[in-house]
């Protein structure tokens, strides 16, 4: 693989640091393994299930006094914080999540039993598993 093929998608506009409002923002880090096999299965549309690994996914909150950092905080107060942004300040933590760098190639076989050519992308853990 090249680097210019490397460096095209959309994880150029990729950003861990999300400012919100004003001087408030949130900081992202990366899900666990854990996290990304479940995100892979889960129900994309069940807020309760969004919610549970945005949480897990945030490093920290700042405002222009203070950072607040996620593992003192309860997943209560994460969740109430989460439930009381606008859509378009959740889409902004929504794209950290869309943009997030991931592996994948595009894989060209011929089946040893029909003999047809397959193109196929492998991409996230459940290519794998």
């Amino acid at each position: 693989m090249n680097i210019e093929g490397f460096l095209e998608g959309s994880y150029l506009n990729h950003k861990k640091k999300i400012p919100l409002f004003d001087d408030v923002g949130i900081v992202m880090k990366y899900p666990s393994l854990d996290a990304v096999k479940e995100m892979e299965f889960m129900d994309h549309t069940d807020a309760e299930q969004v919610f549970k690994i945005v949480v897990q996914c945030i490093d920290y909150i700042y405002d222009d006094e203070q950072v607040y950092y996620a593992k003192d905080s309860s997943k209560e107060e994460l969740n109430q914080f989460l439930e009381n942004l606008t859509q378009e300040q959740f889409r902004s933590v929504q794209e950290f999540f869309e943009t997030m760098p991931k592996l994948s190639k595009q894989v060209s076989y011929d089946c040893p039993v029909c003999g047809h050519h397959h193109e196929k992308v492998v991409e996230g853990l459940s290519s794998f598993f």
